[in-house]
């Protein structure tokens, strides 16, 4: 069994790799603040369901930011210089299993609603539905485990976690690739008759985008 004197840490790339994933994420955290602004903007008129996903998104997404800030004030400020904090723990449990297994979940199982409708198929979106909640279980299982196992290194707990994490990612990859499919099919199905040649092309382009956000 792993344990944490098991792991050594290089302070230079430790603390490079940390600042580089802190600074992404505040950079895409702007981009969706200008993405809910602009859909607070165009469609003041949708279903109050849908403006409950955006927002609680939106919301979630603030939980961590503010989160994640926090650890890196914690190592870059309070502890500045103390090489072993960059391999703790802190909020990642909450921010990054936690978090990002319930939004993946919320935008997933909307997609099997989308699909579920589009398709008149409830059990293909069942199917849709069941990977997104079995991914989201794995992903708060996969946090809960890193919490309780009361070890302060990244790397032991990467190990101690292996199973949940990997049957968090493996779901969620599947789900995804079934919702792209799934989109890509349907959309298919629904151009190409000539009849109006702007709608074809704006199924097009909505069938390249859910390659190019669904499948990447």
């Amino acid at each position: 069994m792993i344990s944490e004197r098991d792991v050594s840490v290089h302070p230079p790339a430790t603390a490079g790799f940390h600042i580089v994933g802190y600074l992404l994420n505040w950079g895409f955290f702007g981009a969706l603040c200008v993405q809910v602004f602009l859909y607070y903007w165009a469609f003041p008129k949708d279903k109050l369901f849908l403006k409950l996903i955006v927002y609680g998104l939106f919301a979630l997404d603030i939980i961590q930011t503010a989160l994640i800030t926090s650890d890196a004030f914690l190592k870059f400020g309070t502890h500045f210089g103390n090489v072993t904090i960059f391999a703790s723990l802190k909020n990642l449990w909450l921010s990054v299993f936690v978090i990002n297994a319930i939004t993946g979940a919320i935008v997933q199982l909307f997609f099997a609603y989308r699909i579920s409708v589009l398709s008149k198929s409830r059990i293909l979106g069942a199917l849709v539905a069941l990977l997104a909640v079995a991914g989201c279980a794995a992903g708060i299982a996969s946090g809960v485990q890193a919490k309780i196992s009361k070890l302060n290194n990244l790397a032991a707990i990467a190990y101690s976690t292996r199973a949940e994490v990997s049957a968090w990612l493996s779901t969620s990859a599947a789900c995804d690739i079934v919702i792209t499919t799934s989109m890509v099919i349907i959309l298919s199905q629904n151009r190409g008759t000539g009849l109006n040649p702007e709608t074809d092309d704006a199924v097009k382009k909505i069938i390249w985008l859910t390659v190019e956000t669904g499948g990447l």
